[in-house]
């Protein structure tokens, strides 16, 4: 057995020690995915969601043109990807991540 050092990343996530602890984060990821959904110039929130905004089911598409529309988004895709962020390093998404699992 080799003994390798302190890994640098794990699952993805960039894995940085220093005196005050250890701190994971999911950059590449998390830029990785903002490129494949085509959200690289999407607008920076300072909270996850917006206060006062609750998702009802009479919101989704109703319609056939609707429908249709949404079959080409990879909508479970894009919130398998933000799920995995809030489990592993984003716990403050949880919430806002949860509410869009419903749809």
């Amino acid at each position: 057995m080799t003994d390798l050092g302190n890994p640098k990343r794990l699952l993805g996530m960039r894995i940085t020690r220093s005196n005050d602890g250890i701190l994971l984060d999911q950059e590449a990821y998390i830029l990785e995915q903002l490129s494949k959904f085509n959200m690289m110039d999407c607008k920076h929130a300072d909270t996850p969601e917006q206060s006062g905004l609750y998702l009802e089911k009479n919101m989704c598409a109703t319609t056939a043109e609707e429908k249709q529309e949404m079959q080409e988004i990879p909508y479970r895709e894009l919130v398998g990807a933000l799920n995995w962020i809030a489990t592993c390093t984003r716990p403050d998404i949880s919430h806002a991540v949860s509410s869009l699992c419903r749809f």
